[in-house]
């Protein structure tokens, strides 16, 4: 198979669809599919669950990969597993080390939930998401601990309104909208660099030459990686500057005004699976209601936003 691209002579990106293609695109799926699949139990437990959680976004791949069966099996062991009864990681190795609020990882998790129609799960999820959004700006959370420092994240903000947009909940979504829409006019230095990190109303130019990874994308730098190194274990990777003298918001932007989570209608559904799986009994099935996914995202991307959520398939009215 020739690469799209080669390192010594770079070529450019295609734009015209082409039965060949599209047989490459489907060839790579089923190798990624495959893949994940080997690696997973069958009860659904990840391998290298024990030690880290690496996992987070290979539910969502395998659903939108043409894999439901083995997302749902991921998703059940996770509900068992991994997610407390109020939708938040639990504490250990499934939960996101260095102190980093859990959003990017649940976000991914509630998407996979909703396009499963576990919706229980995917609201349990959700509520939880939404205790990690700043009421008055909409931008979501970078630690864990937020009363500590309330910095805002842009990577996790927009991804919290991925998972809004799918979930249909059009007050975080309008929340992140409002947020991001407001950090790229007041960027200062576009196009060469995007500082994505804010506090309040305030966007975050000055921090230590350690956590520049995080806090800014300079578009000048050659081979610019697009993910964060991983932290070690019960350390952040924003240490430094969390350390340092920091403004602090008034407690309306750093106390969410919903309170504990509450529990949901399927907590002794996950309760007696989780009882059933310690025990040695299998695990609970998968619910034999599927969903079409065969159609993606298809429509969705057709024109402007028009402040509409979309329906997709799966959906269920809110209440």
């Amino acid at each position: 198979m020739t690469p799209l691209t080669s390192e010594k002579d770079p070529a450019p990106w295609p734009t015209d669809t082409t039965p060949d293609l599209l047989a490459r695109i489907s060839q790579a799926r089923a190798k990624g599919v495959t893949w994940l699949r080997d690696r997973i139990a069958d009860d659904g437990r990840p391998e290298g669950a024990e030690t880290a959680n690496s996992w987070w976004r290979a539910p969502w791949a395998l659903c939108v990969g043409g894999a439901p069966e083995a997302a749902a099996a991921m998703m059940g062991w996770a509900e068992r597993e991994a997610l407390t009864d109020e939708g938040d990681l639990r504490p250990g190795p499934h939960d996101v080390p260095g102190g980093s609020s859990p959003v990017y990882h649940l976000s991914a998790l509630a998407i996979c939930a909703w396009l499963l129609a576990r919706y229980d799960t995917a609201t349990a999820i959700d509520t939880t998401l939404r205790r990690f959004q700043n009421p008055d700006t909409g931008g979501a959370y970078d630690l864990r601990d937020f009363a500590e420092d309330p910095l805002e994240d842009n990577l996790k903000t927009a991804q919290l309104g991925f998972s809004a947009l799918v979930t249909g909940d059009r007050h975080t979504a309008g929340g992140v909208h409002r947020w991001l829409k407001r950090n790229l006019a007041e960027q200062p230095e576009l196009p060469k660099r995007l500082f994505t990190g804010r506090r309040g109303h305030t966007l975050v130019t000055d921090f230590p030459p350690e956590t520049a990874f995080q806090r800014v994308v300079d578009f000048q730098s050659p081979g610019r990686r697009t993910s964060t190194p991983a932290s070690p274990p019960h350390s952040s990777p924003d240490t430094h500057s969390r350390t340092a003298t920091r403004p602090r918001s008034n407690s309306a932007a750093t106390t969410s005004p919903l309170g504990p989570a509450a529990p949901r209608s399927s907590t002794a559904t996950r309760r007696r699976c989780r009882s059933a799986s310690s025990a040695g009994a299998p695990p609970c099935s998968p619910p034999t209601r599927t969903v079409d996914i065969s159609h993606g995202w298809r429509g969705w991307a057709s024109g402007p936003y028009d402040g509409s959520v979309p329906t997709g398939h799966g959906r269920r009215p809110r209440s």
